[in-house]
């Protein structure tokens, strides 16, 4: 096992290096590439799952933008195109499967939500690590990622003679092909791993969303309390989604994490209006080196050499949008249910940070659940797959000064803020 001194650095984020098994994939799916098309991913889901009702059709026009998007991908390898194809086919899959349960237990849309603890924060603001170990109390329903990828069970399949469900296993092992392609991802972020809280995107990637991630000017500008309509079916599918899972197996308060939530306050809140809002703080110049780091690394798995300049300017423009509708939204939720958890300050003191988030949730920490936590927290050490490290001037041509000076209205929103990346 990696301890904290076993130090990594990716040297070969602009022409990646790929490892033998990524080029065996890639070779396999130049000489069988994919039909990147709405009838091909339709009817790829139908086949899969013996079913054919989708449910309201209005999703189709989002599906083939994000194909059109998809095809205009600059250096878009065969490999990247097979895994968008198979990532919507299990998206469609995911929303026939849905639709038919609820057609043959309509009553599931007749129960409700407990008042949920969501996380909110922008990428590598450590929402990760905070919903993890807030998903170490038995008492919340939280997403894991093996439930996640496959939200609505097959009811004829078999698990394990150990009780182990197919969809945990197929989860795993999609775990393990993705570290034979990207080494080094398990010490940047677990992102496939079974165990691991995944975030709300996948569970509303049935209802195939564009404006939940369209960091636009236009969008930062909307006044609060002028609902897109679009967003609002996304939350009105989520909630059905919360709804579904809940009815396969409890506990009903749930726990959930993600990044666009901060940009649709008005709308969560009107489906979750007794919903406690954790927003997650770190300084704006380590989130993104953190972020330029991951995602540069895993775009390998897409495209063969990336615009680092267009690929920072992106990055750049959509944490600013996030924070900025931060800002401009907490002002909507009540006092008693707004918790700002700085990152310097969970990471000094997690279980008191933990404590603060159930006083506004209305939750006690029992010992059992403080257990449970510090568990959690001896087995999940910081490092303990390997530190990796990067260079924003080096790496990604940022300056680090230029950076503070646009997010100057986020250090003066925090001021407690250590900028030091």
């Amino acid at each position: 096992m990696a301890t904290d001194e076993h130090v990594i650095q990716v040297c070969d984020l602009r022409r990646p290096e790929l490892t033998y098994a990524h080029l065996q994939e890639l070779d396999y799916w130049d000489r069988h590439p994919v039909d990147l098309s709405e009838n091909a991913i339709l009817e790829a889901a139908k086949l899969q799952t013996g079913l054919d009702d989708f449910g309201i059709a209005d999703f189709r026009e989002r599906l083939r933008s994000q194909i059109d998007e998809i095809d205009a991908t600059p250096g878009l390898t065969s490999l990247g195109r097979a895994e968008f194809y198979r990532k919507n086919v299990r998206y469609a899959s995911n929303r026939l499967r849905l639709v038919d349960l609820l057609k043959r237990h309509p009553k599931i849309l007749e129960t409700s939500i407990q008042d949920p603890i969501v996380v909110v924060g922008p990428p590598r603001s450590s929402t990760t690590h905070l919903v993890n170990l807030l998903a170490a109390d038995s008492r919340l329903r939280s997403l894991r990622t093996w439930e996640a990828l496959e939200p609505i069970a097959v009811s004829d399949e078999e698990w394990t003679q150990d009780g182990v469900e197919p969809r945990y296993i197929r989860c795993k092992e999609e775990w393990e092909w993705m570290q034979t392609l990207l080494p080094h991802i398990a010490a940047m972020q677990p992102v496939l791993d079974p165990d691991q809280v995944y975030a709300d995107e996948e569970i509303l990637g049935p209802n195939f969303p564009t404006k939940l991630t369209d960091f636009s000017a236009d969008r930062a500008t909307v006044p609060y309390g002028h609902r897109d309509a679009e967003i609002e079916l996304h939350y009105q599918f989520l909630e059905s989604m919360l709804k579904a899972l809940q009815w396969q197996r409890g506990p009903h308060k749930w726990l959930l994490r993600g990044h666009f939530h901060a940009a649709n306050l008005d709308t969560l809140l009107s489906h979750f209006p007794g919903a406690t809002i954790v927003m997650t703080v770190r300084d704006p110049v380590a989130m993104i080196k953190s972020s330029a780091l991951l995602f540069s690394y895993t775009t390998r798995m897409n495209t063969r050499e990336i615009d680092m300049a267009s690929f920072i300017d992106n990055l750049v423009d959509s944490t600013e949008f996030l924070l900025r509708a931060g800002i401009r939204n907490r002002q909507y939720v009540a006092k008693d249910k707004l918790v700002d958890v700085e990152f310097d300050e969970f990471m000094s003191d997690k279980l008191g940070v933990v404590e603060r988030i159930y006083a506004a949730a209305g939750l006690k920490l029992t010992d059992e659940q403080r257990d449970s936590m510090t568990s959690f927290l001896a087995g999940h050490t910081r490092g303990r797959n390997g530190r990796v490290v990067s260079d924003l001037q080096a790496d990604f041509d940022v300056d680090a000064n230029r950076l503070r000076e646009r997010f100057r209205f986020y250090y003066e929103q925090f001021p407690g803020l250590n900028s030091g990346a």
